[in-house]
């Protein structure tokens, strides 16, 4: 389990993992399968989410199941490095090295020749630049074994050679005759730089995953498009997903405080759900509080809904996702999780309209737009999707919900500066004009969020005004027109997030203008023919 971050009000422990039992079976068969020595298919496990997903949790419950088998495992968490250490490592990764075998010897390991070779590296001095940058500059028959090598070079592949000796040829058997292999777990790698990402690649997951008796797990905020083919081959990857509401139930069931309470559990799983979006970290950040609190039914927490909100924005995304990042990246994150879609020209016009930090007055220009898009895809809580970038969609849920309940103001504003942007492109001639009459339907319905007495005919004419307004040699093929008009229906009526916002009810009396439309070009059709 990681150390708590600073300002960090609660993390979950292993009561509240449910539901990884599939990844966790996938990670004991291979176990099992080299202890018998049998074949197997995958021995690199990655899996990643945004941060509060379970990646860590889910490292800490692996790590039990070794420990249940006594097979040795160590754990690299740069989540829980200091940035000066993961600097360090970019000049000198043989500190990564250190950090593995370090606690070997409790398993028995003999890394007394190891920690010789380290020494002896350490006597060489490394290139200004530092060991990772000076092997990436390397050609590949520079690279190549050689008396001619640099010596810093020929000191770490030594000490790479006998690491591979410690772990491989450690593995005892027990009593029942089974091998046992070594695990390595490395969490947190979206800190590290790339060329040090690319190193522990090609110098540490790379030998072990091909000695078929070591299974690394790797976890990380997105996937990685690793480099060399045969750890392409030897993965698998998969991306850990929020609960669903069976299983938020199940982890409100597990809390010390509803064991044996099966009622009230079931009365609060669904407001516990929609508070949360199924999301793990933020679902135990709730339980966890409502837990505590001597009057506890439905209609109480329904009333604390707001408050709720707060703590889970605090204690998941301000102290947790968003750590470490700049002011001004935070703050426009914060902004862009109340619109779906963000390239450069929505991000400086809601940034500018809905923030004075980034007025041009602060001297905030099209380029630092560009600088900023850049680097908030770096953080990798932006996810490329079908029509481009957006927040990564559970974190997106909790930040759109906060300022739904708690900064109305702020919802309103960034929401009609998000409307300016497509009604400005939508007066154009646009290519991707049925996806900007989408959103600017999802803003509207946003909009109407925040006035209950609104209904949905303001945004059925928005509609009926936009479908008018299509350009004319559309309109003009009845082919053209009717997959048009089908492809804006389909969108409409399966998005969901306007399906939760509105209901099924609205979604379909919103999309009657469509099935209208679509009845005329299928008579004309038919007159026609």
């Amino acid at each position: 389990m990681k150390n708590k971050p600073e300002g960090a009000d609660f993390l979950p422990g292993l009561n509240f993992i449910i539901d990884r039992i599939e990844q966790r079976d996938a990670f004991v068969d291979v176990l099992e399968q080299m202890r018998s020595n049998m074949p197997f298919q995958h021995n690199l496990f990655e899996w990643y989410g945004a941060p509060g997903i379970g990646k860590t949790t889910l490292i800490t419950l692996l790590q039990s199941e070794c420990d249940k088998r006594n097979i040795p495992w160590a754990l690299v968490n740069f989540d829980e490095e200091e940035k000066n250490a993961i600097d360090e490592y970019l000049n000198d990764p043989i500190k990564l090295i250190e950090k593995i075998t370090q606690d070997l010897s409790k398993y028995n390991f003999d890394t007394e020749f190891l920690s010789n070779k380290i020494d002896s590296y350490h006597k060489e001095q490394l290139p200004p630049e530092g060991a990772c940058l000076a092997y990436a500059r390397m050609s590949e028959r520079e690279r190549g074994y050689s008396d001619s090598n640099p010596k810093w070079l020929i000191r770490m592949r030594e000490v790479l050679e006998e690491t591979k000796n410690v772990l491989f040829n450690s593995s005892k058997k027990d009593k029942s005759e089974q091998t046992a292999p070594f695990v390595l777990f490395i969490d947190g790698v979206d800190a590290v730089h790339e060329l040090f990402t690319d190193w522990i690649e090609e110098f540490v997951v790379k030998p072990l995953v091909q000695s078929r008796h070591s299974v690394v797990v790797w976890t990380a905020r997105n996937s990685r498009k690793w480099k060399r083919p045969e750890i392409r081959w030897d993965r698998k990857s998969e991306e850990l997903r929020t609960f669903n509401e069976a299983e938020v139930r199940l982890q409100i069931s597990k809390f010390p405080r509803f064991i044996g309470e099966e009622n009230l559990a079931e009365q609060l799983f669904k407001n516990v759900y929609v508070m949360t979006g199924g999301h793990p970290y933020a679902g135990a950040v709730v339980i966890n509080e409502i837990g505590a609190w001597d009057e506890l039914s439905a209609e109480i927490v329904k009333k604390r809904e707001q408050e709720l909100l707060a703590g889970i924005y605090k204690t998941v995304i301000r102290n947790y996702a968003l750590k470490g990042l700049s002011p001004e990246q935070m703050q426009a994150l914060e902004l862009c999780s109340m619109i779906r879609l963000i390239d450069t020209t929505t991000l400086q016009y809601v940034l500018q309209e809905c923030s004075s930090t980034f007025s041009e007055e602060n001297s905030w220009k099209r380029k630092d737009f560009d600088r900023l898009l850049f680097e908030l895809r770096k953080t990798y809580l932006l996810r490329w999707g079908k029509s481009g970038w957006s927040i990564e969609p559970s974190l997106r849920y909790l930040m759109r919900s906060y300022y739904l309940t708690s900064g109305q103001e702020l919802f309103r504003k960034v929401n009609e500066a998000a409307l300016k942007v497509y009604q400005d492109w939508l007066s154009k001639y646009v290519d991707n004009r049925k996806l900007f009459i989408i959103e600017e339907i999802y803003h509207y319905v946003s909009l109407q969020q925040l006035n209950s007495s609104e209904n949905i005919a303001k945004v059925i004419n928005v509609l009926t005004e936009r479908l008018m307004q299509y350009p004319s040699e559309v309109k003009q093929d009845p082919e053209v027109w009717r997959i048009t008009l089908e492809q804006i229906e389909g969108d409409i009526e399966h998005d969901s997030e306007i399906l939760r916002i509105i209901g099924e009810k609205d979604v379909q009396e919103l999309i009657s203008p469509l099935k209208d439309l679509l009845k005329k070009n299928k008579l004309m059709d038919e007159k026609i023919g």
